[in-house]
């Protein structure tokens, strides 16, 4: 049996790998802002899960930046109790098997690649807008190398304020601005606010990775409200282009389960 796994910022999934193809029912729990407490949960989970005690292998992923080696997260915006925490050894403990682990929007961008919106494409840009903003670029299923991996939330898209794209677009960013949660707004004027800046974080992944299609999934994109598609895509088209024709934008296709299927691509290889 092999165990699947997405530490995301507020929620975490597990799944085991049953006949080599996809995956069980997802075990969602919540994500703890305590590291031992979120292991303690974790373990709970698994146990359940792992009816022998034990995995063949895990895979899955985090939301945060890893070194090198991918054993511990250098930074965690969103939990950061979590940071230099020894996370794949306390995998391993539980798991009683190996653990490969990778940032989470990346294998996101995976799972859309093999199962979801990218199938069919060579070179994925994929951004998902949530609680925070990642992505990653994949090119024919494998996360494209670096030397750190990949933050395209922390790029700056107003020079003067240093206003990052997550700080503009993210559901945190919102939630701060305001007080309530963003599915809480109707006011179309911030949503068409949103549009537009999203439309620059967009153009600026184009111009970085050049791919064949974007994708765009997270609550901010997929819920209800949502940042709307085609007034991102009316503003995307205003900007000064560079290329002679845009890639196509899609929703992502996989909803809260595509870190899983991320997950599920690499484990069958």
């Amino acid at each position: 049996m092999r165990l699947l796994f997405d530490i995301g910022a507020t929620k975490t999934r597990l799944a085991t790998i049953e006949d080599g193809k996809t995956f069980g029912e997802p075990l969602v729990i919540p994500t703890e802002s305590d590291f031992e407490a979120g292991m303690a949960a974790f373990a709970a989970a698994a146990k359940k899960l792992i009816k022998t005690g034990r995995a063949e292998f895990a895979v899955g992923g985090a939301a945060g930046p890893f070194d090198r080696d991918k054993t511990t997260m250098v930074n965690a915006p969103n939990f950061p109790n979590w940071r230099r925490r020894p996370l794949k050894q306390r995998l391993e403990d539980i798991a009683q098997a190996p653990v490969f682990l990778e940032n989470d929007a990346a294998l996101a961008g995976v799972g859309e690649w093999a199962y979801g919106a990218g199938r069919g494409h060579g070179i994925v840009a994929y951004l998902t807008v949530s609680t925070g903003v990642g992505g990653a670029r994949i090119t024919n299923g494998a996360i494209d190398a670096s030397a750190q991996g990949f933050e395209p939330g922390h790029h700056i898209i107003e020079a003067k304020t240093r206003l990052t794209f997550e700080a503009a677009v993210s559901g945190s960013a919102v939630e701060r601005r305001f007080g309530v949660k963003p599915q809480t707004i109707s006011d179309a004027g911030l949503w068409e606010e949103l549009a537009e800046k999203l439309a620059v974080g967009i153009h600026n992944a184009i111009v970085f990775w050049s791919p064949d299609v974007v994708i765009l999934g997270g609550s901010m994109i997929l819920g209800d409200p949502a940042i709307p598609l085609d007034r991102t895509e009316a503003h995307l088209a205003a900007l000064p282009q560079i290329f002679p024709e845009l890639p196509k934008i899609e929703k992502a296709a996989l909803g809260d389960f595509s870190v899983l299927y991320g997950a599920l691509a690499l484990a069958n290889r």
